[in-house]
């Protein structure tokens, strides 16, 4: 995040919450083994969510546009399910952001 090298989800949640709103800010990372470089605009978090107990605000709405009518749903053939080794992910909806620790196998992978 501008140039400082995250090692944790914590650190950057705390390099954003010490950012203030409005600020731009640039995060390099890898997407599919390729550098990217983005600049992102921070938001008040505090006119961002506006659920009762979480600010002063009490006129918040959404409208959520009607889904169309999902097809029926094939005949699905009986299949092994393989075991599947579970990977911790932190993700945080008012930073948008999903962190995962990179593996030295992740690591090698992506390059």
């Amino acid at each position: 995040m501008n140039g400082t090298p995250i090692e944790s989800g914590t650190q950057i949640k705390r390099m954003i919450r010490e950012t203030p709103a409005g600020r731009l800010v640039t995060f390099e990372l890898s997407r599919d083994g390729q550098p990217l470089t983005i600049k992102v605009q921070l938001a008040d978090r505090r006119k961002q969510y506006a659920w009762e107990g979480h600010t002063k605000s009490k006129d918040f709405h959404v409208e959520v546009p009607p889904m169309p009518p999902m097809p029926p749903m094939p005949n699905m053939p009986d299949f092994v399910m393989p075991e599947i080794n579970v990977v911790m992910v932190h993700s945080s909806a008012r930073s948008g952001l999903m962190v995962e620790n990179l593996t030295p196998q992740l690591g090698e992978f992506f390059g």
